[in-house]
């Protein structure tokens, strides 16, 4: 029994060593998302290299990352609960692998137009950017809490994201027949919104890994779920 007790106390303690680079990545993650809207938006070419690079550090932690669920996995033997814990951990790493591969594309866009004064920036831009960012916090203290009623809460706020692109989108038809020029600025300002648009998706794919974690079952987010207001005003 003392063995085993011992053995228990060492999986627990790299359990949270495992959820602490998660948290840590996910922390980095959304800094960048609200960093990247702010570089665009204030067309901060040097902010924008400083971002691109940083890339570099988050791709070796996420490598970190999927070193030590396996590490795990092969000396801990980890069952059950703990089993589908470190496998969560794994597919969410990814995940927000993904979504710093989202920020590194809009500070490339950034580099892209320059300090063109001309382009007028979206501020439905900013406000994606914040909600994903905000998603994301949520999202990371469901996966503290194990709490699968805010995970399910947070993915329903993908919708509010979706709203704004379509109508940044929408706006951003204007420019397309103003030109070449025009055209080819609103194109970049499409792409960086279409990113942020795929972050939030991101967050909900989260979102139904930490249910997995918590009840076992794989279930497709959908908004029929009460949503948090956000408010950023």
């Amino acid at each position: 029994m003392v063995i085993r007790n011992g053995k228990r106390a060492i999986l627990e303690k790299q359990l949270q060593g495992l959820q602490t680079q998660i948290l840590t990545l996910g922390s980095l993650v959304s800094e960048a998302l609200l960093l990247s809207s702010n570089i665009l938006k204030n067309k901060d070419l040097a902010g924008a290299k400083t971002l691109i690079l940083a890339d570099q550090g988050i791709n070796q932690r996420w490598i970190d990352i999927q070193r030590n669920c396996l590490r795990i996995i092969a000396t801990q033997n980890p069952i059950a609960s703990d089993l589908r814990f470190v496998s969560a951990c794994l597919e969410i790493a990814s995940e927000l692998e993904r979504m710093h591969d989202y920020a590194k594309g809009i500070a490339k866009v950034t580099i892209i137009m320059g300090n063109e004064t001309e382009v007028v920036f979206p501020n439905e831009l900013s406000q994606m950017a914040q909600v994903a960012q905000k998603m994301l916090h949520l999202a990371l203290d469901a996966l503290i809490q194990q709490n699968v009623e805010l995970a399910l809460s947070v993915a329903a706020n993908d919708d509010h994201i979706d709203a704004l692109y379509e109508q940044i989108y929408h706006n951003l038809l204007g420019l397309d027949q103003q030109g070449t020029w025009m055209a080819s600025h609103a194109h970049h300002l499409l792409w960086a919104a279409h990113n942020l648009e795929r972050a939030g998706d991101r967050v909900t794919n989260i979102c139904e890994w930490i249910v997995y974690f918590v009840t076992g079952q794989r279930l497709e987010m959908n908004t029929n779920h009460d949503v948090m207001s956000f408010d950023f005003h």
